[in-house]
């Protein structure tokens, strides 16, 4: 079923690119109030790095939301966050699960995908996102998914790209 889903998710993407049209406005980093963010567990490091990130963005005063795909060969998730598996999107892209479809229709002021690699299960999500600003890394064939890219070097890590988007964010008035 994950195959299929891979397959059929990126013509889900296009569809939802060129007719889901919210209102996509950068507010200025320092009036946001709320920051989404969404990633692909990969392992207890970097999911600790992100905990540390999303306390960060607490303590600048930012109400935070933060979803975390698990894909179905890790077990060793640590569940700080609110999580979800392939399962819970239908083939054709229905959300099963409701604090999913909350996250996807909230309209956060800033959505960081703190990922470097792309997933269409997440691309999916992204691209029916209501959120006013999506903020990922740099990557030219993904460029309609996001208001904010950051370019990162071959070697730079998921730590780079979190400081890399909140100094860029942090820049808008």
């Amino acid at each position: 079923m994950l195959k299929i889903k891979k397959k059929l998710f990126p013509f889900y993407v296009k569809r939802l690119i060129k007719n889901n049209r919210p209102e996509r406005v950068s507010v200025g980093f320092e009036k946001a109030t709320t920051v989404g963010m969404l990633y692909t567990y990969k392992n207890k490091d970097q999911h600790h790095a992100i905990l540390q990130f999303s306390r960060k963005l607490k303590a600048m005063g930012k109400k935070m939301r933060v979803f975390c795909y698990i894909e179905e060969d890790n077990t060793d998730y640590d569940y700080h966050f609110s999580s979800f598996k392939h399962h819970d999107i239908h083939l054709f892209g229905k959300i099963k699960d409701s604090q999913l479809n909350e996250f996807v229709n909230t309209s956060f002021d800033y959505l960081y995908f703190i990922d470097l690699t792309p997933s269409p299960i997440l691309d999916y999500l992204l691209a029916k996102s209501k959120a006013k600003c999506r903020v990922g890394k740099f990557m030219p064939e993904r460029a309609a998914l996001f208001e904010i890219m950051v370019s990162l070097n071959e070697k730079d890590d998921i730590h780079n790209l979190m400081k890399q988007m909140l100094h860029y964010t942090a820049l808008l008035k």
